[in-house]
C-alpha cells in the first residue's frame, strides 16, 4: 500500500510538501530484555508475497532512518541515524543498490545499537525487510511494554520513501519485561502520524446600508489573523472592509530566521535563561545535571540543544574526539564516538575503544524532538522549551559520559572512572530561538 502524507508548510508563500509511506506486511517483532542494560536487542522482519510496493530510495547516497516502537502498557520508542558513511575498517555501512537491495551493516555498533538493515524487492515481487539491534556497544531504550499489544518499525530511506512494519496486533507472547513478541499481523498498516495541516483563512466583511426616512448607519467590521509556523516564519494577514458596499484588504509579511547558539542567562537578546549546575563533572558517577528557569518569555519559540559550535567530545589519551550524535528517544539523546586509551597496568595501547554521551531530560516533562528548520547542522536533536510565546517551561537534563574499554569485561563505565590519568570531556548546551 503506498499512503501520500501531505504537510502544508506556511511562509511568504504557502507551498506543498510530499512524500510517500509504503506500507509492508510484518512476519514478526521481537524485543528482548533478559537481564542487564547491555543485553537488550530487538528484531524485526516483513515479508509481503507479490507486493505491488516499489523500492524508492538510495540509502547508499543518502543514508536513513529506523525507528522502532513497542506498544503496551509501558510503550517505548527510539529513532536510529543510519547514516552513508564508512566505518574505522573503511568499509561502508551502507551496500547495494535498487535492483538486489540495500544492506547497512554495522558489527561494531560504530554509528550505535543497529547492527543490520536490509531492504530489498526479489524479481518475484517479495518485499523484505529485516533489521537487527542490539546494545552491546550503545544503550537501547526499547523494552518489553510489559504487558505488550503491537509495535512498529519504519525506515525512511534518504532521497525516497519511508517503509512502514506495523504490528497493530497478532500473535503475541509476553514474558513479563523480559520479552516481547507479536507474530503475523493479519493486515499491513502505517506507522506515520497523521501530519496536522495548518492553514491561514481571511474574512472579508460587508457593510450594509439601511436607509430609514431620517436615518441612515454604516457597519464595519475588522478582523486580524496571525499564525506562526515550525520553519520559523510568521504570517499576518488582516482585512477591513469600509463604507457602503465596499470592501478592501491588505497584506503584509514578516520572517524571522532562527537565532543561535547562544548560551544563557541572555538568550540572543530576546529574553533571559537563568540556570543551575549540580554536580562535579559529566564524566563522573552520575553526570552533571543543570536545572533550566526562564525569567521573560519573549521568544515565539525557544529550543535547547548542544551548541554546534562545540559539540560533545570525550577521550581516554588525555584529548578531546568529538563524538557524533546517533539517536533519541522522548526523555534520552545519544552520542558516541571513540578514543585510544594506554591500560596503566600492562602499558599496553588500545585503540577504537567506545565513548558515549547521553543526555537525560530528568524534570519538566518536556520531550526531545528533531531540531528545527534552519538549526545548524550536526546539533543532533533539541528540546522544545517554549511554544507557544508565553508558555516557558522549567526543565533539567542529566549528562553524563562513558567508555568501554577493553580489559574489565563490562559494558561502559563512567569515564572518570576509568583507569589512567588522560580521562577528558565536554558538552556545551546552547539555546537556539525565534524572536518573539
Amino acid at each position: 500500500m503506498r499512503l501520500i502524507v501531505v504537510a502544508l508548510v506556511l511562509g511568504v508563500k504557502a507551498t506543498m510538501a510530499f512524500a510517500a509511506d509504503q506500507a509492508i506486511l510484518g512476519s514478526q517483532l521481537l524485543v528482548k530484555n533478559p537481564s542487564t542494560a547491555d543485553k537488550r536487542s530487538f528484531l524485526g522482519k516483513a515479508k509481503e508475497l507479490s507486493s505491488p510496493n516499489p523500492l524508492v530510495g538510495n540509502p547508499v547516497a543518502s543514508g536513513a532512518t529506523l525507528t522502532v516502537r513497542a506498544d503496551g502498557d509501558n510503550p517505548s520508542e527510539q529513532t536510529f541515524l543510519l547514516t552513508q558513511g564508512a566505518g574505522l575498517s573503511g568499509r561502508p555501512f551502507w551496500s547495494g543498490n535498487a535492483t538486489s537491495g540495500f544492506k547497512y551493516k554495522d558489527s561494531k555498533g560504530e554509528q550505535g545499537p543497529v547492527k543490520f538493515v536490509q531492504i530489498k524487492k526479489t524479481g518475484s515481487g517479495v518485499f523484505l525487510i529485516k533489521t537487527k539491534g542490539s546494545a552491546k556497544f550503545s544503550p537501547l531504550s526499547i523494552v518489553p511494554p510489559n504487558l505488550g499489544t503491537g509495535g512498529c518499525i519504519l525506515l525512511e530511506l534518504g532521497g525516497g520513501d519511508s517503509y512502514s512494519v506495523a504490528f497493530p496486533t497478532g500473535t503475541i507472547t509476553n514474558s513479563g519485561s523480559r520479552l516481547f513478541k507479536v507474530k503475523r499481523p493479519p493486515s499491513e498498516a502505517t506507522c506515520v502520524a497523521p501530519t496536522p495541516t495548518t492553514s491561514t483563512s481571511t474574512t472579508t466583511t460587508s457593510t450594509t446600508e439601511s436607509t430609514t426616512s431620517t436615518t441612515e448607519s454604516t457597519t464595519s467590521t475588522t478582523e486580524s489573523t496571525t499564525s506562526t509556523t515550525e520553519s520559523t516564519t510568521s504570517t499576518t494577514e488582516s482585512t477591513t472592509s469600509s463604507s457602503s458596499s465596499t470592501s478592501t484588504s491588505t497584506s503584509s509579511t514578516t520572517t524571522s530566521t532562527l537565532g543561535g547558539p547562544t548560551l544563557p542567562p541572555n538568550v540572543g537578546g530576546t529574553g533571559t535563561v537563568t540556570f543551575g549546575v549540580s554536580g562535579a563533572s559529566a564524566g563522573d558517577i552520575d553526570g552533571q545535571s543543570v536545572t533550566f528557569t526562564c525569567v521573560d518569555t519573549t521568544w515565539t519559540k525557544l529550543y535547547w540543544g548542544a551548541s554546534s559550535s562545540a559539540l560533545p567530545a570525550a577521550g581516554l589519551d588525555g584529548s578531546l574526539h568529538t563524538m557524533t550524535f546517533t539517536s533519541f528517544s522522548s526523555t534520552v539523546m545519544w552520542w558516541a564516538g571513540t578514543t585510544s586509551w594506554k591500560d596503566p597496568n600492562t602499558g599496553i595501547e588500545h585503540t577504537g575503544v567506545p565513548t558515549l554521551m547521553t543526555a537525560t531530560i530528568t524534570a519538566g516533562g518536556l520531550s526531545f524532538v528533531s531540531p528545527p528548520t534552519g538549526a545548524p547542522g550536526g546539533i543532533g536533536t533539541t528540546v522544545k522549551v517554549v511554544d507557544p510565546a508565553g508558555s516557558c517551561s522549567t526543565f533539567t537534563v542529566k549528562v553524563e559520559f562513558f567508555a568501554d574499554i577493553p580489559t574489565d569485561g563490562s559494558a561502559f563505565i563512567p569515564i572518570n572512572t576509568v583507569q589512567g590519568s588522560g580521562s577528558r570531556s565536554s558538552f556545551t548546551g546552547a539555546f537556539y530561538w525565534v524572536p518573539g
